[in-house]
């Protein structure tokens, strides 16, 4: 985690972007949604769900890709400025996403998960802005859905 400091202290005068997710199978979704967070700033960081992370929260057979392969995907696309894994579990009363925001001090979370409305007092008393952007994920791409497809068509 000292790499989150040290990349706060070498990119002190940009404008810090961070969004935090699984990141499964990219789909359009993904990409329009790092598309919007970068225009809030000079570099984007995105966390990426540690496979156990995954594994928890979307059910057994998930993550599809492996934790260090969607990190690579992740970095080779033209928005995004660095990824990396998001570390596993609750430490120090703090979830993954807010371990990172207090060691890399972003000027801004960007983020469509309600649950971090919650947290919101937390995020911004490391200084860091959050932006909540509503979004019906049932219109959206999903992994789920193109998981369900996937299976439907090679039944």
């Amino acid at each position: 985690m000292n790499q989150l400091e040290n990349l706060r202290r070498l990119y002190n005068k940009k404008k810090l972007v961070l969004v935090c997710g699984t990141f499964d199978i990219l789909h359009p979704g993904h990409i329009k949604f790092l598309s919007r967070a970068k225009k809030f700033g000079d570099l984007l960081v995105v966390g990426i769900s540690p496979n156990k992370r995954v594994t928890e929260r979307k059910g057994a057979g998930r993550p599809i890709v492996d934790e260090n392969d969607r990190a690579i995907v992740m970095d080779n696309i033209k928005c995004v400025d660095f990824a990396i894994i998001m570390p596993y579990g609750i430490k120090d009363g703090l979830y993954p996403t807010t371990q990172i925001i207090s060691l890399l001090k972003p000027n801004l979370f960007y983020t469509t998960d309600t649950k971090w409305l919650d947290h919101r007092d937390i995020i911004e008393g490391y200084g860091t802005t959050m932006i909540y952007k509503r979004e019906d994920h049932r219109k959206s791409k999903s992994t789920s859905r193109i998981i369900e497809v996937v299976l439907k068509k090679h039944k």
